[in-house]
C-alpha cells in the first residue's frame, strides 16, 4: 500500500474525504496529497465540495474545509466500532435507556446546547445497532418514520400546551 492509499484510508476512517490546502487548488484525482507541492504550507483534512465548485474550478473534484454532506451510514459504522470497543458488545438496553434519561435531564438544563441533543441522538443510534439493526436498516427506518409522520394528521400546534408532547391524531390509519 502506498502513501496515498494509506492516507486516504486514514482520512476515510476518520470521516474526511481527502486533503486540501489554502494555497493551491488540489482537485485532480491524482492530487490527493497536495502537501508535497512547493510553497504549500497549510494542508488539512477536508470534505468533498459540491459539484458546482469543481465545475467552476475546472476540476474533477474539490476538497475543501466545509462539510457539505454527512454520510450517516459511514458514521453509524464508525460509531458502532467505537461503542463496541469502548462499552462492550451486547444489547445493554437498560444501560442505554438509563444513559438517555440522564442526557435528557442535561437537555432540559441546557436546551440551546446542540451537543446535549447530539448525545441523545448518539445514544439512540447506539441502542438501535445493539438491538441488531445494521447502519443501512437504521438509516432506512429514519426515512420511513419521517415519511410516516408526514402522512399523519396532527392537531394545531397553536392550541397545544407548549410543555406537553403533541401527538398525532389517532384514527387507526397511520
Amino acid at each position: 500500500m502506498d502513501v496515498q492509499a494509506i492516507t486516504l484510508k486514514f482520512l476515510h476512517a476518520n470521516g474526511f474525504d481527502g486533503l486540501y490546502n489554502t494555497d493551491i487548488c488540489a482537485c485532480k484525482c491524482d492530487d490527493l496529497m497536495p502537501c508535497d507541492n512547493p510553497g504549500v504550507t497549510d494542508c488539512q483534512p477536508g470534505y468533498l465540495q459540491p459539484d458546482e465548485e469543481a465545475e467552476r474550478q475546472g476540476c474533477d473534484f474539490v476538497i475543501g474545509p466545509n462539510r457539505t454532506h454527512f454520510d450517516l451510514i459511514a458514521h453509524l459504522h464508525r460509531q458502532r466500532a467505537f461503542s463496541e470497543k469502548t462499552f462492550g458488545p451486547g444489547a445493554r438496553t437498560a444501560g442505554v435507556c438509563d444513559h438517555i434519561r440522564k442526557e435528557l435531564i442535561e437537555v432540559e438544563a441546557s436546551p440551546n446546547d446542540v451537543t446535549e441533543w447530539a448525545d441523545v441522538i448518539l445514544l439512540a443510534f447506539d441502542g438501535a445497532w445493539r438491538a441488531g439493526f445494521t447502519p443501512e436498516e437504521i438509516a432506512a427506518a429514519l426515512g420511513a418514520k419521517q415519511t410516516k409522520n408526514e402522512a399523519r394528521t396532527w392537531p394545531d400546534w397553536r392550541t397545544a400546551d407548549p410543555n406537553k408532547a403533541i401527538e398525532h391524531v389517532k384514527d387507526g390509519a397511520a
